[in-house]
C-alpha cells in the first residue's frame, strides 16, 4: 500500500492509523480469498449470503469486483492519501456542509471521492472521533469503530457505493440483494467478519 501522509499528521496520530491500515489489509485479503470461491465453498458462500443476501449469486461479480478494488487500493502500490481534519473550520474549508442533525464531533473518516481509478490517488479523511470512539473492537461486525468506518469510507472511494443503511439500524433488515451489493456499510460489515487475531 503505498500511504500518503499530508502534514496534518503528529507521529502518535499516524500511529493509531498505521495499525488501524495493518488489520484493515488482513480484513481485506481474507475477504478477497473468500469472495473468489463463493461458488465452490459453501462456508463462502453462507458468508457472502448472510451479509449480502443474495442466494442465487446474482450480484456476485459486483460484490466481488468492489472487494477486489478494495483489496487492491491497500495491497499494491495505488496510492492512498492520509489528511487529518482536525475541527469543523479544516472540514468546511473542504467546501463541505455537515447534513442536518449531524455534528462534526461523530465523524470517525469520510472520502470526497467516489468510484476513484486504480491510476489515481484516493483521500481518505480522518475525523477527531477516530481517536475518541473504539478504533477497533474484535469482531465489530454490528459496532461503529473508526477501523469500520475506513473499511465503510474505502469502499465509497473505489467501489463508488452508496448510504442505504448502516447494518445496526432498523431499516438494514429490509434491503434487497441489489441495495446491499450497493451499500458501503455491507461492505464493512462483510470484511470485519473475517476479522481475526
Amino acid at each position: 500500500m503505498a500511504i500518503q501522509w499530508d502534514a496534518t499528521w503528529t507521529h502518535g496520530r499516524r500511529g493509531t492509523v498505521e495499525g488501524a491500515l495493518e488489520r484493515i489489509t488482513r480484513m481485506l485479503l481474507r475477504s478477497y480469498l473468500s469472495i473468489r470461491v463463493v461458488r465452490s465453498d459453501q462456508q463462502a458462500k453462507a458468508t457472502y449470503v448472510q451479509h449480502f443476501r443474495d442466494p442465487l449469486l446474482n450480484h456476485l461479480p459486483r460484490a466481488s469486483n468492489i472487494i477486489r478494488l478494495m483489496h487492491d487500493r491497500v495491497t499494491t502500490q495505488q496510492v492512498m492519501i492520509m489528511s487529518y481534519v482536525p475541527n469543523l473550520a479544516a472540514f468546511n474549508a473542504l467546501g463541505l456542509v455537515l447534513p442536518p442533525g449531524m455534528s462534526f464531533e461523530t465523524i470517525e473518516a469520510f472520502v470526497i471521492q467516489r468510484g476513484v481509478a486504480a491510476a489515481m490517488p484516493l483521500t481518505v479523511y480522518i475525523g477527531p472521533a477516530f481517536f475518541t470512539h473504539n478504533v477497533y473492537i474484535p469482531k465489530a461486525v454490528n459496532q461503529r469503530t473508526g477501523t469500520g468506518t475506513i473499511l465503510h469510507e474505502l469502499s465509497h472511494g473505489v467501489g463508488n457505493t452508496a448510504d442505504h443503511a448502516y447494518t445496526w439500524e432498523p431499516r438494514y433488515a429490509s434491503l434487497t440483494a441489489n441495495q446491499r451489493t450497493n451499500n458501503a456499510d455491507s461492505y464493512r460489515a462483510y470484511c470485519q467478519s473475517f476479522d481475526m487475531l
